[in-house]
């Protein structure tokens, strides 16, 4: 039998620091706290594997990612460092609900307009980075939420009781992509 290499200190400071950070990012993954496949400290940026539709809200078009099954929406923003100009997230629900939505896992703070068939807003919230604490629900049931960046709400003059005008054909089809129904041109 052969003896092991010594390791210097710095060698063996490094090694353990290494195993640590190893030890953390698995840990997190196992406990959710962290999604797989990122390196420790990164966030996971799932966006742009999402269909998106271009509309317009207020005067300024916006590009929304849509999500329309129920891991995209549980996922939803979760874990965005940062959310690029004219974007955010579209939640489409085939049946009208009353909505709950929370910032669990949010980095960022984020604007929420709860939206009827119609397209009329029925309610408009900010909502801060508070990992969860707070649940924002819609006074009555709808069939789309939009996530924003925080201010775009005030910046755009959008209000409860204004009514949309999103282009539901192309909505319908990228959903049905969402879904995995129908394949992206």
């Amino acid at each position: 039998m052969t003896a092991a290499p010594l390791l210097t200190t710095r060698e063996i400071r490094w090694k353990t620091r290494r195993m640590s950070i190893h030890r953390i990012a698995a840990a997190a993954i196992i406990l959710g706290m962290m999604p797989a496949g990122s390196p420790a400290g990164v966030a996971d940026n799932h966006l742009p594997s999402l269909p998106t539709i271009e509309a317009k809200l207020g005067k300024t078009k916006f590009t929304l990612w849509i999500a329309a099954t129920n891991a995209q929406q549980d996922r939803g923003l979760m874990y965005i460092r940062r959310l690029p100009a004219n974007t955010g997230m579209l939640f489409y629900f085939r049946r009208p609900v009353i909505a709950r939505f929370w910032m669990r896992h949010t980095l960022i703070p984020l604007d929420i307009l709860y939206i009827r068939k119609s397209g009329k807003i029925v309610n408009c919230f900010t909502m801060p980075v508070d990992n969860g604490k707070k649940t924002y629900i819609s006074s009555r049931p709808i069939t789309i939420a939009i996530e924003l960046a925080a201010g775009a709400i005030h910046r755009l003059g959008l209000h409860t009781g204004q009514v949309l005008h999103l282009p539901e054909r192309k909505l319908l089809r990228q959903v049905k992509i969402a879904d995995g129904e129908a394949v992206q041109p």
